[in-house]
């Protein structure tokens, strides 16, 4: 993708690794030494950045600096203000969101329009970029799924291996045939017509930016003889920070505690990284299940997240009650 911005005389810088490992000006530094103009980060490295205080000094002069894009996972209003704040004020500072299938920005910043906190300005050149309710009609200020209307030419064609395109129909078109899903919940603003991305629709986890699926969690805590089943989530902060919630259910005899848990972390740090280590783990009386016996991931994912939620495929539905308003969750 950015391979293309040679063709406009671009210089492209690449930076592989953690941008203050060698100094707390590392990143500063290397704007000032290459005279860079444009540069992507992702949210997370801006949060990191503000929590450690590592700021431009006063031999950054960031002269060249005329624009900061972040994209990679949900761009919070919080890093508006850091932008702004404490890196450089005369700035254009956006956030862009695209995804995997698309190869690109879905969306982004229209130069046109002004640029409004944790919102994205304008969907991107050729897409058409819609918010949908459960019922596919489109919606303006509240919560809906956002979809990709119209075919483009980088859009994903098929799955690998999926000779009769059958999952890949199933994964990306069947809840709102002729549209394609791409898995986020969105909200348009009435008044700015601004898109906020709220997180993921589906059960894949990304807080943080690192993006995994529920069950590469469910591999490693279910193989502990203490553990019957458990459930991972989302949880979002008024903010949009998200972080994943982890739930066990314990099998008869064995008994929830903190020794368990953090045999659980260290477990899962071994086989995957630290970085899908769940930030919360509670124990929880039941899973909701379907006829099939799936776990309902969004359903408990809505209930944690205050959303509304149809309970009529749950085949055990007096177990929703245990995850309301648990006070382990409150005030994130």
């Amino acid at each position: 993708m950015f391979s293309t911005l040679h063709f406009f005389g671009c210089t492209i810088v690449l930076f592989e690794g953690v941008p203050y490992f060698l100094s707390k000006t590392s990143l500063w530094d290397l704007i000032d030494q290459f005279k860079v103009t444009h540069i992507v980060l992702p949210p997370s490295i801006l949060d990191d950045m503000e929590k450690k205080g590592y700021l431009p000094t006063e031999r950054n002069s960031l002269s060249s600096l005329e624009t900061i894009i972040s994209a990679g996972s949900v761009v919070k209003p919080q890093n508006y203000d850091f932008v702004y704040n404490k890196v450089k004020k005369e700035i254009l500072f956006y956030g862009g969101f695209g995804c995997t299938e698309l190869m690109g920005f879905s969306a982004g910043h229209d130069p046109s329009l002004p640029v409004y906190r944790g919102e994205l300005t304008a969907p991107c050149l050729g897409i058409d970029l819609q918010c949908l309710d459960e019922e596919g009609k489109p919606v303006i200020g509240e919560v809906g799924e956002m979809v990709i209307a119209k075919p483009f030419p980088s859009l994903v064609l098929g799955i690998w291996g999926d000779s009769d395109g059958s999952v890949f129909k199933e994964k990306y078109f069947s809840k709102f045939p002729g549209k394609f899903s791409v898995g986020d919940l969105v909200v348009v603003n009435p008044v700015t017509r601004g898109y906020i991305v709220c997180g993921r629709s589906d059960a894949t986890l990304k807080p943080g930016g690192c993006r995994f699926g529920s069950s590469e969690i469910y591999n490693i805590v279910e193989s502990f003889p203490e553990i019957l089943d458990s459930i991972c989530v989302s949880q979002y902060s008024k903010d949009l920070v998200e972080r994943a919630v982890l739930f066990l259910k314990m099998k008869d005899g064995y008994y929830f505690s903190e020794t368990l848990v953090n045999k659980i972390r260290e477990k899962i740090g071994e086989e995957l990284t630290v970085r899908h280590i769940p930030e919360i783990i509670l124990e929880t009386q039941d899973i909701p299940v379907n006829v099939n016996g799936k776990k309902m991931e969004l359903i408990v994912k809505k209930i944690i997240n205050n959303l509304p939620y149809n309970p009529e495929n749950v085949i055990n539905p007096e177990c929703l009650e245990y995850f309301r308003n648990m006070p382990e969750l409150q005030g994130f």
